[in-house]
This record gives C-alpha cells, structure tokens and sequence, in this order.
C-alpha cells in the first residue's frame, strides 16, 4: 500500500473574465481596494502586488521587484527569473496575508506558472483579469472561483447613471423620460456608459440633450475613429460615445494639441504609461512643428510655441472626458484598450510615421541612464517600446533599427531578463531582415545581439552559430576593421572559451587586441 501525502493546500484563484469594456479591472480594483483598506485582524493585507500581465516580462519584473523589496537573498542573483520565483515561492510559505492581482492576462498558458503553488489557509488569494474564458483555466487544477462579465443588466445601467450623476451633485441631469432609451442606445456597456457620464457633467447637459447628441454622431462620426471595432456590438454601441468625448475633448481645448496628444497616447500600453513622456523635448517639438505644418510662418510668429502648461492642460481634457484616467499625478496613464484601438486605427497612414517616432524618441530620452537607478520606470519603458512597435507597422525601421529599439534590448540585458531577451532580439532580427534586407548594417548588430541573447540564456551553440554569421557579414560589408566587425570577433572569443575551445577563442582574442591596438590605438 502507498501512502499518499496530502494535497498541497491550494491557493484561491478569482479568474474575472468578459469582453473589453466589461470593467474587468475596475472591479479588480475595488476588490484590492477594499481589502487594502480593511485592519489586519479583520482579513486586511501585510503585502498588495498588481501587476500587468499582458505579457510574462511584465510578471517576472513585477515578481522580481517585489523579491528585491523583501530582500530575499535569490534577488541578488543576476537572471531576474531567478528572483522572480523566489517571491512566488515565499508567497508560498509566508504566514503574512496577501493578494496579487495580474490584470489582462493574454496568454492563459503562461500566467499560472507564476500563481502560488500553496500557501497557509485563508493568507494569500490571487485574482485574475482576462478577455479569455475562464475554462481556458480549468485545466490548471487549482481552486478556481470564476466571475463572467458583460454589459449590464436594465437596472444596474440605470443605477450605475442615476448614481454617477448624483454622487457628481447633477441628479437634475438624469431624466427618467430619456435614460431608458440612451441606455440601450450605449448597449448598457460599462465603458459608454462611463464615457456618457463624464461628458453630461463636463457639459451639464441632461440625458435628454446627450441622448440627441448621441444620435448626432451615428449618422456623423468623428474622423478619428474606425469604421470597426471589437465586434459589432461593441462598435455600435461604443464609437458614437467615443466621438461625442473626443469632440467635446477638442472643442474645450485651447491648446490645438488634443488630437495629436491622444493620437500618441493611443499607441502605448494601454495598461499604463509615465505621464512626463509628453513633456520630453521630442514632443515638445512636435508640437511646435505641427503648428507650422498648419498654419503660416506669419501667423506662427504671433502665437508663444506649445509649452509644459499647454500639455497638462490638454491631458486633463482628456481624463475629464474619461479619455484616459490615471490615479494621482505620479501613476501612469491608462487608455482603455478600445479607446486605444479605436483612435490607432483612425489614425492617417500619412500621420503614423511621424506620430510613432516622435513617441520613440520621447521614450529614449525619459530612460535613465542606467536600468537599475529606476527600474519601475524601466519596465515601463520597455513595455510601452514593445507596444509601440507592434502597432506601428515598420514605421521605427524607416531610417533603420531606432535607438528605442536598441535601448529595449540593452535594458533586457541589464536587468537579467534572459528569456524575455531572446524573445525581443528574434522579433528584432526578423524586422531587422524584412525592413532592412539580410545584409544592412543595422541586421548585422541584430545578429550580434541575438546570439548574445542567446550566450546569456546557455544557448552556447545557437549563439556561437549566429554569431559567427555576423562576423563574416560584417566583414564582407564594412571590413574587418569596422567596430562591428571587431565587436562580433570579441564576442564569439568569449563564446569559444564558454564552448571549452581554448586554443582557438586564445587566437580570436589576440587577434581582436592587435586589431583594436592599431585601429583604436594602445
């Protein structure tokens, strides 16, 4: 007969699943507000973690952090990875009470590797956001609570406005006659409904008077968004809100800049950017050339260039248009992701280059200097650079592979996120070959960086492959004197020593010394 150890005690999972604009992580949100907010003898946390899990860089970081806060003795080791199961391993055996929250989970096969195994009955409960089902789940075996989400019922959109208003101090502005028809016209969708809201008391008009306005814009749509969105409903329901916001957004604005402003703010994370990337000098100066390409030199000369004042001015017409929101000053800013979708897709093609590297550019100059002296406002910085490039279509290789590309992967490498740099240098050598062709300078450092990705995630014969292919391109093209060229020798150097080939990474070595000794100098 065997004897069975008992089941590891199972940690409870809240899997809240639904459509974009369900209000997901709003009600996230109030579940880890209200047990923040709670004493600890009556069920309150020693310790809150949210995190942005639309991607595993974004768990690992987070895990990681949170590892380095509670000075556990594994953060100190090089591969975040490392750290990061440490953290998810004390949370584990602590007895102090937690909650992590992973918001937008994407992938349903990733995100449970990061959920605590077990922990001390009624000590640690983890909640989940996702657009997934959550069967998608089920097959984890843990102890799964699910909640699905959708458009609201007739009386919770009812209560949901008469509440909103009131709680404003405007109950005059909903009118009984009218909210029952403008309810289902915004298809009873949390997010339209919450847009609606904050145009009524921006404007301080009734549910009568938006309700007109709202049919306004089905029939004339603003040219900032689509003619799609995510499913029909959603579009219908949705975009004739979005306009009415945007519309009033600009109409109050006295700036010029609204429309540029959420143009760029739509091509970052939705999930959260640092609010200073608008007051960096390459927007600044966007700014001000947007005005020339609008308007005469004359007229320029008589109106102040767009300054730090105008931006936060704008910013705040759009987060009282509920366009965008952000919590306090020093948080990020968040664009619902079909907010987001909605203006990226109207934006014009002829817009989008300019548009794409002016955001580039801002977010290279706001990185500091080294990782490690920020490291929050790294991770955020690479989070909304990986965003950014996969929705701009090619527009960061148009003058070759831009320097935020090549910061992203250097802050990868920094950091000790292994995996997650193999990942990002493959995406840059495959945009790399198909923007700039096999042979263009900027492939050869892709190469390079790759098999160096490679190198430090123990992919020893991947990258001495790959690197030894961008030895003899970089040759071939820029000659054997050329920094890449010497750059590419001194790595596959050392990948030889790591490889046990002592005898020919001494030969490289010497080679790459005599080299640099007479083009560099002694």
């Amino acid at each position: 007969m065997i004897n069975e150890e008992p089941d590891t005690p199972r940690v409870p999972v809240y899997a809240i699943s639904g459509p974009a604009g369900a209000g997901k992580t709003q009600l996230a949100a109030y579940l880890a507000r209200s047990l923040r907010d709670q004493e600890i003898s009556a069920g309150g946390l020693d310790l809150l973690i949210w995190v942005d899990a639309s991607d595993s860089e974004q768990i690992v970081t987070a895990y990681a952090q949170a590892a380095e806060r509670l000075d556990l003795i594994e953060a100190r080791a090089e591969d975040r990875n490392t750290a990061a199961e440490a953290f998810r391993n004390w949370l584990s055996s602590t007895d102090r009470r937690w909650l992590v929250v992973l918001d937008d989970i994407r992938d349903p096969a990733v995100a449970p590797e990061w959920w605590p195994e077990g922990t001390t009955p009624g000590r640690g409960r983890v909640i989940v956001t996702t657009r997934h089902s959550t069967a998608d789940f089920s097959a984890t075996g843990r102890n799964l609570l699910s909640l699905e989400l959708g458009v609201y019922e007739v009386d919770e959109a009812l209560s949901y406005l008469r509440r909103r208003l009131a709680d404003a101090g405007q109950p005059q502005l909903y009118r009984s006659s009218s909210v029952p028809e403008l309810i289902e016209a915004l298809g009873r969708q949390p997010l339209a409904l919450g847009l609606a809201a904050a145009h009524m008391l921006n404007q301080e008009v009734d549910t009568d008077v938006y309700l007109e306005r709202l049919r306004d814009y089905r029939n004339q749509l603003s040219d900032l968004l689509p003619l799609d969105l995510d499913g029909a409903d959603v579009s219908q329901h949705v975009r004739p809100a979005l306009a009415a916001s945007l519309n009033a957004a600009e109409t109050a604005d006295d700036t010029g800049i609204v429309r540029d402003l959420v143009r760029l703010i739509a091509l970052m994370d939705p999930m959260g950017h640092p609010s200073e990337l608008w007051l960096t000098p390459p927007v600044l100066a966007y700014f001000r050339m947007s005005w020339v390409r609008r308007h005469s030199l004359s007229w320029l000369k008589r109106r102040r260039p767009v300054t730090d004042s105008d931006i936060l001015r704008a910013l705040r017409h759009l987060r009282t248009y509920a366009l965008i929101s952000q919590d306090s000053p020093a948080t990020p800013v968040r664009m619902h992701v079909l907010t987001s979708r909605a203006i990226c897709e109207g934006t014009p093609t002829e817009a989008l280059a300019a548009l794409a590297n002016t955001a580039a550019d801002a977010l290279v100059s706001l990185w500091p200097e080294r990782d490690e002296w920020d490291q929050d406002l790294a991770a955020l910085l690479r989070t909304n650079t990986v965003t950014l490039n996969q929705l701009v279509d090619g527009c960061l290789w148009n003058s070759g592979m831009h320097p935020c590309l090549i910061r992203t992967s250097d802050s990868f490498h920094e950091t000790g996120l292994h995996q997650q740099a193999v990942e990002f240098d493959e995406s840059l050598l495959y945009q790399a070959q198909r923007y700039l062709g096999g042979e263009h300078v900027d492939t050869v450092e892709a190469r390079v960086r790759l098999a160096i990705s490679y190198r430090d995630a123990g992919r020893h014969q991947d990258a001495a492959r790959l690197m030894t292919e961008a030895l003899h391109i970089s040759e071939r093209l820029l000659g054997p004197d050329h920094q890449h060229s010497m750059a590419a020798r001194s790595a596959l150097a050392i990948l030889r020593m790591d490889a046990g080939q002592v005898e020919e990474a001494v030969l490289l070595s010497e080679q790459v010394l005599s080299d640099s000794e007479r083009v560099l100098g002694p």
